[in-house]
């Protein structure tokens, strides 16, 4: 009697034995396949944002190059409009004789603006520099440099912030006021300057009310009447700033060139000599606009 209940607790224990080795078997095929699928989901996941996040930038890029054509169509068109517009009104009785009035906007740059002056003293010639109050603050010796090496200054607002500056006379001639501030800060009191050049220029119905503000209170409204295009497209090449000069100062008596020294403009830098080579040999005089 004995002996059969050793075999039945026996056999109870290998029982027990075999179903306590299957569930651990199957808790570990379980957390095995847990892992499988948690590793699985998240490789697809990272998979799939990942593959998302490339269509998004492509299509991001896309887009982006997109709006950049179209932001250069609109603003080369923009650019012609007052060309054509100053053309029509061109301050022929600046100078009887046959004169070029280089003018650079945006300026004072850390160095683009000294590579120019370098090019200017190589050939002995005079410009105009319409400042920005803020980048005469970021470079003030540059400034002083420009007007001790007899050039003349005039007022391109402090911001050249359009959203804020064209709201209201106001706030524009706020603007050029505290640009103004500026540059006597730097020059000093005596500095003065009626030269004033509006940001992106004083045409259109929309500025004429500022502008007749801005003549009766003195300043000298200078616009242009021939450019060499570096604020037409984001990175125009050498040979498109050569091209638009050449188009848009051809058959004219008097030019103020529109020009941009900032230190984005590597190209503008690069053509200068032969925009000034090719003025000269045309028989233009190269001179600076009076501050006055």
């Amino acid at each position: 009697m004995k002996w059969v209940i050793k075999v039945i607790l026996l056999i109870f224990i290998i029982l027990l034995v075999i179903l306590l080795s299957g569930r651990i078997i199957n808790s570990q095929n379980k957390a095995l396949a847990q892992s499988i699928d948690i590793e699985f989901l998240l490789s697809r996941y990272y998979y799939d944002n990942l593959v998302s996040e490339e269509i998004e930038n492509e299509k991001s890029k896309k887009n982006y190059d997109n709006a950049k054509k179209k932001q250069d169509i609109l603003i080369s068109d923009y650019y012609s409009k007052i060309e054509e517009e100053n053309t029509k009104h061109t301050n022929e009785d600046i100078e009887s004789g046959k004169s070029a009035y280089l003018t650079f906007d945006d300026g004072p740059s850390k160095h683009n603006t000294l590579e120019i002056l370098k090019i200017l003293d190589e050939y002995d010639v005079k410009a105009t520099f319409f400042v920005l109050g803020v980048m005469a603050e970021n470079n003030p010796e540059t400034l002083k440099l420009i007007h001790e090496n007899g050039h003349s200054i005039g007022n391109h607002s402090y911001s050249h912030k359009y959203g804020c500056i064209y709201k209201n006379s106001e706030n524009f001639f706020a603007d050029v006021e505290n640009c103004e501030a500026v540059l006597k800060n730097i020059l000093g009191e005596d500095f003065h300057t009626k030269l004033l050049r509006f940001p992106g220029g004083s045409y259109g119905n929309k500025k004429s009310e500022i502008k007749n503000q801005a003549l009766a209170k003195g300043y000298n409204v200078v616009d242009w009447n021939a450019l060499n295009g570096d604020a037409e497209k984001s990175n125009p090449s050498a040979d498109y700033l050569i091209k638009r000069f050449k188009e848009t100062h051809k058959n004219k008596k008097n030019i103020i060139i529109l020009i941009h020294d900032t230190d984005a403009k590597e190209n503008t830098v690069k053509v200068l000599p032969e925009i000034i080579e090719t003025l000269m040999d045309e028989g233009y005089t190269i001179k600076a606009l009076d501050e006055n």
